[in-house]
């Protein structure tokens, strides 16, 4: 269903995060591109299968956007440095913003190892990405965002995720301590924008996905955030609205195979990616974005 020639002023990009992760996550994105309304996705270049789902996205035709990995398993660049514990593996979601915090993470560090995964990026696929996000959200980070600003603008690459969700706090279905850390994301991230467009950086008008990860992702609240998106409002004053979906669909990853380097996660292991999946690809969503008039586009063409 990607990429339909519909005129509207409704455009919608559905990104699926963390492809190359393992084979099941792999097998999932493209499931999902093929059946259902993912439009485009973001490459793990550190992850255990990223050749094959290069390999994938050229057979497949699906487009490739770079997710900027500074917490999970191996970096790319330097094994041992103030990015990494002493395992030489990087220090997690939590321990990397922590370091930061405490001044313990050496920016030059961070700007290599970000033009190493871009590169990687580029040696493997044969073209820049489309877009950039950050595994985790670490592209929005302060320290981060600049750093990865300049070297989009020097690469020429021009979009980027804001994940700062519309009506986020209204979202009482999401526990404790996820929801804190997603709060503060969203705090990050409107900082993060103004540090992005200065850089000529754009980035979707809106965002959804914190609310809709994993068990979360319900077809009612993806038709209640997306109606709050393409408001009436919005449409009586002709404004195109584009908004970015983040999904994370994949088969549960086999416990010891995959991931970046440490094996895949919990979350990787559980059933909430497969319950995206079935979302993703099953009819409901596909006739209520069919039947509201919203486009699938991805980054590529919005470039």
């Amino acid at each position: 269903m990607a990429e339909e020639p519909v005129k509207t002023r409704k455009r919608l990009v559905i990104n699926a995060d963390d492809f190359g992760y393992c084979d099941q996550r792999n097998r999932g994105i493209v499931e999902s591109f093929q059946n259902g309304v993912v439009s485009s996705s973001t490459l793990l270049v550190n992850a255990f299968k990223a050749s094959e789902a290069v390999l994938l996205s050229r057979q497949c035709g699906i487009p490739l956007g770079l997710h900027v990995n500074l917490t999970e398993g191996i970096p790319v660049k330097m094994k041992c440095s103030s990015l990494t514990s002493e395992n030489g593996f990087f220090k997690g979601k939590f321990g990397f913003r922590e370091a930061l915090k405490r001044g313990e993470v050496d920016l030059e560090e961070v700007k290599q190892e970000i033009h190493a995964q871009l590169q990687w990026f580029v040696d493997a696929v044969g073209l820049l990405p489309t877009h950039i996000d950050g595994h985790q959200h670490v592209h929005i980070m302060p320290q981060v965002c600049e750093i990865l600003a300049v070297v989009m603008k020097n690469a020429g690459i021009k979009w980027t995720r804001i994940p700062a969700e519309m009506n986020f706090d209204s979202c009482v279905w999401i526990e404790e301590p996820r929801r804190s850390f997603f709060q503060s994301v969203v705090s990050q991230a409107r900082d993060a924008k103004e540090t992005f467009s200065t850089y000529g950086i754009k980035c979707p008008t809106h965002f959804i996905g914190l609310s809709t990860m994993g068990k979360d992702m319900t077809i009612n609240r993806l038709k209640q955030a997306l109606e709050l998106v393409y408001n009436e409002k919005e449409q009586e004053e002709g404004t195109q609205s584009i908004c970015e979906l983040m999904v994370h669909p994949g088969y549960r990853s086999i416990m010891g195979c995959g991931g970046c380097g440490e094996g895949p996660d919990v979350f990787a292991c559980s059933v909430d990616r497969e319950h995206e999946l079935l979302i993703l690809t099953g009819p409901d969503l596909k006739d209520y974005l069919r039947t509201n008039k919203i486009q699938l586009l991805s980054f590529k063409k919005l470039l």
